[in-house]
C-alpha cells in the first residue's frame, strides 16, 4: 500500500507524470515483494482478519511512509540533502525520547564495564550506519530521483533483508523468494534504464536547440 500512497501524492503535491511502462513494472516489483514475503501462501486466514486494530494501523503507517518519501521530495527542492538529513533527526528525537521515557518499561542495564561498552558502541553503531548514514544515502538519491520511481526502488527492502538473514545468519532462500528476488531487480533494471535514457534525451536537447 505504500507506493500507492506515495504515487497518489506525488501526482497530487509535485504534478509528477509516470515513466513509460511504470503500471507493469509497478506490479511486477509488488508481485516481487509479496514473494519474497509470503511466497504461494496467502497471509491472512479469512476476510475477518483484516478488520481490527493492527490492520488499520499498517494501513496508517503505509500511509505514513508514503506520504514522508514524497514530503521529503518537496523538501529536496527548497535545501540540501544534508539538512533535511539533520532535520528529520532533530525534530524526531524529541518526541522518541519522551515516548520512550513515558513508556513504563523497566530498564535494565549491565552492571560490569565491559557489557556496557559493548551495549553503547551497539546503540551508537544503530544510530550511526542503518540511522544516519542510511538516511544520508537515501535522501542523497531522493534528490535526484522522481518520488513515485523512488517508491518503487523502496520495495527492494524485504529483498535486501533476505539476502542479509542469507549472509549473516545462513537462512536458506527458497526458490520463491528467488523468484520474487529476480522480478524486483528486473523491474528496478528497466526503470533506471528509462531514467538513464530521460537524462540522456535531457541533456541532448539543448545541444541540439544550439546547432
Amino acid at each position: 500500500m505504500q507506493p500507492l500512497f506515495a504515487i497518489v501524492l506525488a501526482k497530487l503535491l509535485l504534478k509528477e507524470t509516470l515513466p513509460r511502462r511504470f503500471g507493469g513494472l509497478f506490479f511486477i516489483a509488488l508481485a516481487g515483494t509479496y514473494l519474497l514475503t509470503f511466497g504461494f501462501t496467502l497471509p491472512l486466514g479469512n476476510w475477518d482478519n483484516w478488520i481490527h486494530a493492527g490492520s488499520l494501523l499498517s494501513l496508517g503507517a503505509a500511509a505514513l511512509w508514503g506520504g514522508s518519501t514524497v514530503m521529503g521530495r518537496l523538501m529536496l527542492g527548497q535545501a540540501r540533502y544534508e539538512m533535511v538529513t539533520s532535520l528529520r533527526f532533530v525534530v524526531a528525537l524529541p518526541l522518541l525520547i519522551f515516548m520512550t521515557w513515558n513508556e513504563g518499561a523497566a530498564w535494565t542495564f549491565p552492571s560490569g564495564t565491559g557489557e556496557q561498552t559493548a551495549v553503547i558502541l551497539n546503540i551508537l553503531g544503530q544510530a550511526l550506519l542503518p540511522g544516519l548514514l542510511s538516511l544520508l544515502l537515501y535522501y542523497k538519491g531522493l534528490s535526484s530521483t522522481k518520488a513515485s520511481v523512488a517508491t518503487l526502488a523502496e520495495l527492494s527492502f524485504p529483498m535486501a533483508g533476505v539476502l542479509v538473514n542469507w549472509i549473516a545468519f545462513r537462512t536458506l532462500i527458497t526458490w520463491e523468494q528467488l523468484l520474487g528476488f529476480i522480478l524486483i531487480w528486473v523491474a528496478l533494471f528497466a526503470i533506471s534504464r528509462q531514467q538513464e535514457r530521460s537524462s540522456t534525451a535531457a541533456d541532448a536537447a539543448p545541444k541540439l536547440r544550439t546547432d
